[in-house]
């Protein structure tokens, strides 16, 4: 009898074993399905993330240092290999070889975007404001992008340093993804996020109260971690956090949610165009397009259609870039650019840059001054 209580038992702590192996497999997995479908969208996810492996948290410091504001920003003077790809941020932590310094004789355009813009899995001579900076010497790229960025942290990207670089153009440049992300408090590290005030109403012209920053100053590591482990009672049952992932699933499909998601993106680039106009830049808006949207004409992608609903009742000067991928009948790479499809981009940038006034208000300006045009 004894031995057959054993035998049981051994097969119970067995089976649990087996049990819970599998369990941690499939949520390793379903980890990564959920942040391919929605995990932008979800502080959870990216929480939990993080107190799984805090230590990779901003790549493990290789490229991404922690930012008190921002959540994150690239390192300066980077000089690295990546496969077999080179990346070389300057002094100032942009993407670019040569350092930074201030050039007031030329035609200065600040580049805020994510992953795309700064340049992920490329080399770096496949970046699309790098390339953007070799179509004509009379620019002046400065490349504010960084990968993860939400049009909030790129908000404040400009915010917090338009008056370095006195730009007669920004560039605010954003892929479909980036919408979500500014509904959440943390996605590789702990994030800012904006908060609509009280009665904002829907008509820009009558908005007066600002959006309100919270979720700052960014935590260390160490304090991020024990407050998440505090919040979420680490560690988590592996059904529960199944169970939390499958619900929150549905929870960012309501209406409710995407009305504010579309509300909130509408206003943060209002005040970035608010911004860039009261230090006397112009204000680009750019929606980046990727396959398979640039391949398939009928698909319908969200974020070219917030453009759109975006412009309709602000008189701006914006780019879709997807026009310009699907004249072209050719097969492009999903997710981040190489250098065919930062090609494309920056040529479609520099060719509506020539129609913009402060472009022409620049040339103006050069042939007063007897400067070779």
């Amino acid at each position: 009898m004894k031995r057959h209580v054993i035998a049981a038992a051994a097969l119970l702590a067995a089976a649990t074993l087996c049990s819970l192996i599998g369990s941690e497999i499939f949520l390793h997995r379903y980890f990564r399905y959920y942040a391919d479908y929605h995990g932008d969208a979800d502080e959870f996810f990216w929480e939990m993330r993080f107190l799984r492996d805090p230590s990779n948290a901003l790549d493990g410091g290789k490229m991404n240092a922690m930012h008190a504001t921002r959540g994150w920003t690239m390192l300066p003077n980077l000089s690295m290999t990546s496969g077999t790809d080179r990346i070389t941020t300057n002094n100032r932590g942009h993407r670019a070889l040569p350092e930074y310094t201030y050039q007031p004789d030329k035609y200065a355009v600040v580049v805020l975007g994510d992953s795309f813009t700064f340049g992920a899995d490329a080399d770096d001579a496949e970046v699309w404001p790098t390339i953007l900076q070799s179509l004509d010497k009379r620019i002046h790229i400065i490349n504010l992008g960084v990968s993860g960025y939400g049009l909030d942290q790129m908000y404040l990207a400009l915010r917090e340093s338009i008056d370095q670089y006195k730009p007669q153009l920004v560039v605010m440049a954003f892929i479909s993804g980036d919408l979500c992300r500014a509904m959440s408090g943390f996605r590789d590290y702990q994030k800012p996020r904006f908060r609509l005030p009280e009665e904002d109403g829907t008509d820009p012209h009558k908005r007066s109260k600002p959006l309100i920053l919270t979720n700052t100053p960014i935590e260390s590591k160490s304090k991020t971690y024990d407050r998440l482990r505090r919040k979420h009672g680490f560690p988590h049952l592996l059904v529960l956090q199944i169970v939390d992932i499958l619900r929150r699933v549905h929870s960012v499909d309501t209406p409710e949610y995407k009305q504010e998601m579309l509300t909130l993106n509408m206003r943060i680039i209002e005040e970035t165009i608010q911004c860039a106009h009261t230090h006397q830049a112009e204000f680009l808006l750019t929606h980046l397009s990727s396959a398979p949207y640039t391949i398939d004409s009928a698909m319908e992608d969200y974020g070219e259609t917030f453009l759109k609903d975006f412009v309709d009742n602000h008189p701006i000067p914006y780019l879709l870039t997807r026009q310009a991928f699907l004249d072209m009948h050719q097969q492009w790479v999903p997710r981040h650019y190489r250098g065919p499809e930062a090609q494309v981009v920056a040529h479609a940038v520099w060719a509506k840059i020539q129609e913009l006034d402060s472009w022409k208000s620049f040339l103006t300006r050069r042939a007063e001054s007897g400067a070779t045009p």
